[in-house]
């Protein structure tokens, strides 16, 4: 059975040239005063600074005291939302079926985060039930999401109800996520925002 990931990443390989993907990754770093594992720059000594950060050898050529900063990486937990609900089953407006859609969405941002060394997870469902695979940061884990997508994304499905899907994890998620979610293009409603600015309090939002 042809990859589902493969395929992705053979569209992505058609129509972005590396240059351009590398600007979609970003960047995760954040520079803290502490010590971590990835050396980042110099600066001057300010009165409150770890006397263990000292450089000796860029004091000893300079005329100040030089203190070395790190910076911190960390593996983030990206969490995909996914409508699979027999909406997202149908054809689209341009022609194209939201499953596939979906499919390559889900794809290219699992392949972003990837590259990153970061984890992804998925919450899938419609209006009657919720599955939730948790984080993992490889290509078989990958597949297991779009493999996911592709199978309960179908006309038998119950009706689409994305809303029930981001209560799931209002109740059942604690840890802190990036949220992106990839639904049937409705409206939004009270319920939708009022289930937002819930999950906002907590969570990044795409």
């Amino acid at each position: 059975m042809p990859s589902l990931f493969a395929k992705v990443k053979a569209k992505m390989d058609l129509y972005a040239h590396e240059k351009v993907r590398s600007l979609l990754d970003g960047q995760y770093g954040s520079v803290f005063k502490g010590r971590s594992l990835d050396f980042d720059d110099l600066r001057e000594y300010t009165p409150g600074d770890d006397v263990k950060d000292i450089d000796w050898k860029a004091t000893a050529r300079s005329s100040g005291i030089r203190i070395r900063r790190y910076q911190a990486i960390r593996k983030h937990n990206i969490l995909l939302v996914v409508d699979t609900g027999r909406h997202m089953a149908a054809t689209g407006k341009s022609g194209s079926n939201k499953r596939d859609i979906s499919i390559m969405a889900a794809g290219v941002l699992s392949y972003i985060v990837l590259r990153h060394g970061d984890l992804i997870g998925l919450v899938s469902g419609d209006a009657k039930n919720n599955t939730y695979i948790p984080f993992k940061g490889d290509d078989r884990h990958i597949e297991q999401l779009l493999r996911h997508i592709e199978k309960n994304t179908q006309l038998a499905a119950a009706p689409s109800n994305i809303v029930n899907q981001l209560e799931y994890i209002a109740r059942n998620l604690r840890r802190k996520m990036m949220l992106v979610v990839v639904a049937n293009d409705d409206e939004l409603t009270g319920e939708h925002q009022h289930i937002i600015r819930r999950l906002r309090a907590q969570h990044e939002m795409l």
